[in-house]
C-alpha cells in the first residue's frame, strides 16, 4: 500500500540503507550461530539461501511494533537484539516485499522474503552498493570462503579467526 511505501522510503533514507543496482536494499539481521533463526529455529540463513514466507503470514499492522513475520532491522537494533554467539548476516530485501514498517519502531521491518548475501563485518558505507548483484549463474558452492562462509571476502579473511567457539570474535560488538 502507499501507506508502507511511504514508511519503507523514509525509513530506507533516514538510516542510509544501501540500494544495489537492482532497486533491492540491504539490511541487517541476527541469528543464532547455526544460521537458524532466532525465533522458530526452523529457517535456515545461511550465506546464498533465500527465505520466504507466505505474504499473509506476516502482521501489515504499522501500529504493532513486534509481530509475527521476516524482521530486517538497523546494525544498531540488530546488535542489541543479538545474543553472545550468535551471527549478524546482510540480507537482500526487494521493496516489494516489504509488509509493514512500524510506526513506534523506525529500527525494524516486517517483509516476507529476503535472500542472505553475506555475513556482517562492519557497516555497510555506501547508499548504493554493486557488491551484492544478483548473479545466479556464477554462483557455485565452491565460491564460499572456506573460513567465514562469505561469497564476497575475496580473500580477505584469510588473516582473521573465523572460530564460533572464540568469544573474541564477538568483543568488537561490545557483547
Amino acid at each position: 500500500s502507499r501507506n508502507v511505501l511511504e514508511r519503507l522510503y523514509k525509513f530506507l533514507s533516514h538510516k542510509n540503507f544501501p540500494i544495489t543496482p537492482d532497486g533491492h536494499f540491504l539490511g541487517y539481521k541476527a541469528v543464532r550461530s547455526d544460521f537458524l533463526d532466532k525465533h522458530s529455529g526452523k529457517f535456515d540463513n545461511s550465506v546464498g539461501k533465500t527465505v520466504s514466507i507466505d505474504r499473509n503470514e506476516v502482521d501489515e499492522n504499522m501500529q504493532v511494533n513486534c509481530s509475527y513475520g521476516l524482521h530486517v532491522g538497523t546494525i544498531e537494533y540488530v546488535r542489541g537484539f543479538a545474543n553472545h554467539g550468535d551471527k549478524i548476516i546482510i540480507v537482500k530485501v526487494n521493496p516489494a516485499d516489504v509488509v509493514a514498517v512500524p510506526y513506534a519502531d523506525a529500527q525494524k521491518l516486517r517483509c516476507c522474503k529476503y535472500e542472505v548475501v553475506d555475513l556482517y563485518r562492519e557497516p555497510l558505507d555506501s547508499v548504493y552498493n554493486d557488491d551484492y548483484e544478483e548473479d545466479d549463474d556464477d554462483y557455485e558452492e565452491e565460491d564460499e570462503c572456506s573460513n567465514c562462509g562469505s561469497l564476497f571476502c575475496d580473500g580477505e579473511c584469510e588473516d582473521e579467526e573465523y572460530d564460533d567457539d572464540d568469544d573474541d570474535d564477538y568483543d568488537s560488538f561490545g557483547w
